[in-house]
Formats: structure tokens, sequence, C-alpha cells
């Protein structure tokens, strides 16, 4: 049997790390939290600015141990808590991080509902068609894809480049 060369694995820039990062910003600063922040900053000016910075702090102290938690496990943590605490605490912690993602998926429908509102009139019929269309779309793209990290990864850079600068255009207008 005939073996192939080794050859070593090619070394990657600082910014090699740099996709995974803006996943993860993306997944926490996502529009329904730059619509809660933006509309507590018109309501109450920088009355409550800790709330919106205590916040900020909060994900990315959740994001930090989270994954912590995901590199220390053996198993996924489902397992861990079925294995250390048993399946039905396991299935409770389930069904409660389901309902706080959507909770999470809800603020992000609405903020996606805010910014389409201004150039789509007050009926809510095409309310509820864009967001059967938007979130079936997700839902297929997730079940269809078997190598999806790279999409996603380079429309999450476009997108957060297109966010930064809707910010400084904003800060520049403000």
């Amino acid at each position: 049997m005939r073996t192939l060369p080794h050859v070593p694995p090619k070394r990657r820039g600082p910014l090699a790390s740099f996709g995974p990062a803006i996943i993860v910003a993306s997944v926490v600063l996502g529009p329904g939290s730059i619509l809660t922040s933006s509309k507590v900053g018109c309501a109450f000016g920088y009355e409550l600015i800790w709330v919106v910075a205590l916040s900020g702090l909060l994900m990315v102290a959740m994001t930090a141990l989270s994954a912590r938690i995901g590199v220390m496990l053996d198993g996924t943590p489902g397992d861990e808590i079925a294995h250390r605490a048993g399946r039905p605490f396991a299935v409770f912690v389930g069904v409660v991080l389901f309902l706080v993602v959507a909770c999470f998926q809800f603020g992000n429908n609405l903020a996606i509902v805010a910014a389409v509102e201004p150039y789509a009139g007050d009926g809510k019929s095409w309310r509820v068609i864009l967001l059967t269309l938007l979130n079936g779309a997700i839902v297929a793209v997730l079940v269809g894809f078997r190598r999806l990290y790279r999409p996603v990864e380079a429309t999450m850079k476009v997108l957060i480049v297109v966010m930064a600068v809707g910010f400084l255009g904003n800060v520049l207008v403000a």
C-alpha cells in the first residue's frame, strides 16, 4: 500500500479565527438587540445607557461561558446534563432553552418587521407572509445544506460590514 507524503498544514494568519468570531457576534448582536437598544436610546436618551451596557456585558459573558462549557465537556451539553442530573431535568433544560431561542428569534422577527414597515405600509398580511417566508427559508437552509458554515461565514462578514457602515452613517447624521 502506497502512503502519501506528509504535507504540513497551511499556516493561517491571525485573521483566520475572525470568521468564527463574526458568526458568534452576529448571533449575540442580532437585529433584535439592535432594535431594542435603538428604541431605548430614542425613548430615554442616555438615562438608561447602563441597561444597554449591562445587557451587552451579560451577552459577552454568556457567550464566553458557553464556549468554555462546550470545549470542556466530553459530550453535548444535553448528554452531560442527562448523565449528571437525569433525563427529566435534561428535557426541562432543553425545553427552556428552546423557548429562550424562540424568544430571541421573535425579537429578530420584530426587528425585520420594523425595518420593512416604512416601505410596506401598515397592513398586517404582509408581515405574516414575510415572516413565514423568511423563517421557512431559514429552516430550509439549515435542513437542506450539508456544508453550511462557509456560506454563512461569508454572508455574516458582509452583513457585519453593512451594519458597521450603517452605524457609522447614523453617528455622522446624529
